[in-house]
């Protein structure tokens, strides 16, 4: 039996990854799911909405003292554990920290765990600043779903579709590839801009930031918040993916998954993502210097990267200019894809654990 602690949804990174992750594991093992999220997430499909129904684990008393059983569980970007610390045989924590640790939370996680899961190289430096050993585990994609099966379009043929996903927020960079766009779009009238950007938490998909860009709202296409299965006809449709993001502790799983179906992505690389962009598997863009992630109170609490809107206009110009030179990018990155997967996730912690 393994316990799972872990966040339960079909629109977060954090949600796909856990979700996949149990899916995987109980392939091999028996499984408990614990979340304080609903269930009934998954009421459109009854064959799902059954097996995480049955597997949904509600005693978090007996979690606080059993030791017989493994549990692996989420914690958040400080180390604060998802739902509470909890006991076991071995207890993995999986972290995508991204910004200063408070000591407590540092010597509580060294204390309590006896694996911490950085997301990325980057997230395992950051780590290590704060004296918390850690070991890199990517996450992974389903090879059934996103692969280069997908990787030539069915409509929009005569368009040059630029594809950005993402929640909207800063640290993801939409400002970005909104100055970007906006010189492309001036210069090439069938460029279109595929956005994917809708924030949960915050109701916001960046239409009023577009339109004060002057950005032709008449040629960008608003994708509604879909589960991450419903997202590979929309990635298969356009022809080139921005990821212009400030930090990734992760590797992105959007950008993963995008790159799995056989499309090039042009994407920041100093922090998260740099783990999986090579030279032939992609296009790096550029940094212009450190981004200060500050507080409420004006402390910095990380360095993060500040994306070059330049290069990025450079990169999307010879994009545009250069699609045959894509294709090539874009099968190197399904082969590079196609090793990271979720039972490659969920075997490598598996080994943690026996």
């Amino acid at each position: 039996m393994i316990f799972l602690v872990l966040p339960y949804n079909l629109y977060t990174g954090w949600g796909v990854c856990s979700i996949n992750l149990a899916k995987e594991i109980c392939k091999k093992h028996k499984v408990k799911y614990v979340s304080d999220e609903l269930i009934d997430q998954f009421k459109h499909n009854a064959l799902s909405h059954s097996f995480f129904t049955s597997i949904k684990f509600d005693n978090k008393d007996f979690l606080k003292t059993q030791k017989d059983h493994p549990i692996i569980q989420g914690v958040q970007h400080d180390l604060s554990p998802y739902l509470g610390y909890f006991s076991g045989s071995k207890k993995i924590a999986i972290t995508f920290a991204d910004r200063e640790i408070p000591k407590e939370l540092v010597n509580k996680a060294n204390d309590h765990y006896d694996h911490i899961i950085a997301g990325s190289e980057w997230c395992k430096n950051l780590l290590q600043q704060h004296n918390v050993k850690s070991t890199v585990i990517h996450q992974g994609i389903d090879p059934l779903i996103f692969n280069s099966s997908r990787k030539d379009k069915n409509f929009f043929l005569d368009d040059f579709l630029i594809f950005s996903g993402g929640k909207f927020e800063e640290r993801k960079g939409q400002d970005i590839l909104i100055k970007a766009y906006k010189v492309i779009q001036d210069r090439y009238p069938d460029v279109k801009l595929v956005c994917s950007w809708y924030n949960a938490y915050t109701g916001k998909c960046g239409k009023e930031e577009l339109e004060k860009s002057g950005i032709d709202l008449n040629r960008v296409i608003f994708i509604p918040l879909l589960t991450n299965n419903n997202m590979v006809e929309i990635y298969q449709n356009t022809d080139i993916g921005v990821f212009p993001s400030r930090c990734e502790a992760g590797t992105n799983l959007v950008m993963m998954e995008y790159m799995a179906c056989g499309k090039t992505a042009i994407s920041s690389v100093e922090t998260g993502q740099k783990d999986l962009i090579t030279k032939k598997n992609g296009l790096s863009l550029k940094s212009k210097g450190e981004f200060l992630l500050k507080d409420e109170k004006g402390k910095v609490v990380s360095i993060w990267e500040e994306p070059d809107s330049d290069h990025l206009i450079e990169l999307l110009d010879w994009s545009y200019n250069n699609r045959e030179k894509l294709t090539n990018y874009g099968l190197e990155a399904s082969k590079t894809m196609a090793k990271k997967t979720w039972e490659h996730m969920a075997s490598s912690l598996e080994k943690l654990i026996i």
